[in-house]
């Protein structure tokens, strides 16, 4: 599965400063309050869950317009995406995927006070990198 849930990789804790590799906690990636080393999403079983409850009801209630994930780090909730909208037969919506693949901006905390002392940014395990995937900046549809 996209979470590596059943095959417990390694895990990193975003709270942890030393980002050594732990063993795998359940409870975390459940609620996607780690970043696996080797899954090809972080957002957990229970966001992946919200998510295809999500399609769900825009299939069902007849929503139109195609899905989006930005952000998307490995891609794996916008895989996850293209497989609910198969499994329901909708051929016709289009999943785009927007990312810098870079990681997180630096943040700007004179605009956006509650940025101050955010250091996501310096996570280089955040990036995928332009060397794994292609050119940075990439908007694609699946």
């Amino acid at each position: 599965m996209f979470t590596r849930y059943v095959f417990e990789d390694e895990t990193l804790i975003p709270e942890d400063p030393d980002r050594s590799p732990l063993s795998f906690d359940r409870d975390r990636r459940t609620d996607g309050r780690d970043w696996p080393t080797s899954a090809e999403t972080m957002i957990g079983l229970k966001r992946l869950d919200n998510l295809e409850e999500c399609i769900t009801s825009v299939i069902r209630d007849g929503v139109p317009g195609d899905l989006i994930e930005t952000g998307v780090w490995r891609g794996g909730a916008a895989i996850f995406m293209r497989g609910v909208l198969a499994a329901y037969g909708d051929l016709h919506r289009v999943v785009w995927v927007a990312d810098s693949f870079e990681g997180l901006p630096k943040p700007d905390p004179a605009m956006y006070p509650a940025d101050a002392g955010d250091r996501l940014w310096t996570e280089a395990v955040l990036a995928v990198g332009r060397g794994r995937v292609g050119r940075s900046g990439v908007t694609a549809a699946l």
